[in-house]
């Protein structure tokens, strides 16, 4: 569904869904790839569709596609990220769910401003500021936007990290170590990722957790460049 500059998918792929959807899939093709999506018929039959010939089948292969929970174009494969969300630890899950949130444009942009909590006083001035859609469009969407956003950030919130200090996941440009006079801690910054975490094994875990995330991310555009400059060829 379109706002402005922004398109988010629509109703019901939001992220808890998309979740089990992604494990049904990885359960059955494990890390294999999927050979054209357009005409897989087994693959839609597994999603509960008839056939792949279906409008609600292919708005949810594109809505996984959107999360980053599956990649690849015709033939697609689950991703990384997935594999974290579904059957990573606590911490990996966490981390893995909020990557694949941040890969909404829209939801970005608002996690940037406000983190998991949206304002709810005249969140539409803000949402026609923030789209650039007019203000009857900012109206009318901002139910949905807010529904929507809500229903991913609270699967977020749901899932603890076990040695988050309180501080929270957030969003800088640099890795850093360090130590302060009132205990030693972690302090990591790596991409997307910020954590400020106690100084232990756990929290080296936790750090360990979001590289790989990071690295698979990378791997990903790596791989995304070749099929696009094999595509042009």
């Amino acid at each position: 569904m379109r706002i402005g500059n922004f398109i988010v998918p629509d109703n019901p792929n939001r992220l808890p869904r998309l979740v089990l959807v992604a494990k049904k899939i990885y359960d059955t093709y494990k890390g294999d790839v999927i050979p054209n999506y357009r005409k897989n018929d087994a693959l839609a039959q597994l999603l509960g569709y008839t056939s792949a010939n279906n409008g609600a089948y292919l708005g949810i292969i594109s809505a996984l596609k959107a999360y980053g929970l599956i990649e690849g174009r015709g033939n697609i494969k689950v991703s990384e990220v997935a594999k974290k969300v579904t059957y990573g630890n606590e911490d990996e899950k966490r981390i893995a769910l909020l990557t694949a949130f941040l890969k909404i444009p829209l939801w970005k942009t608002l996690y940037d401003r406000y983190r998991l909590e949206l304002p709810t006083q005249d969140f539409w001035a803000k949402l026609q500021h923030i789209t650039g859609c007019e203000a009857p469009e900012a109206k009318s969407m901002e139910k949905f936007i807010t529904e929507a956003f809500n229903a991913d950030a609270n699967l977020i919130k749901s899932v603890k990290i076990t040695t988050n200090t309180g501080e929270g996941l957030m969003l800088k440009e640099k890795l850093t170590m360090g130590a302060v006079l009132s205990g030693e801690f972690i302090e990591v910054t790596a991409g997307q990722f910020y954590q400020r975490l106690p100084l232990s094994i756990e929290s080296i875990e936790v750090v360990e957790a979001m590289l790989k995330v990071l690295k698979s991310q990378l791997r990903q555009q790596k791989e995304e460049s070749k099929e696009e400059i094999k595509a042009t060829q």
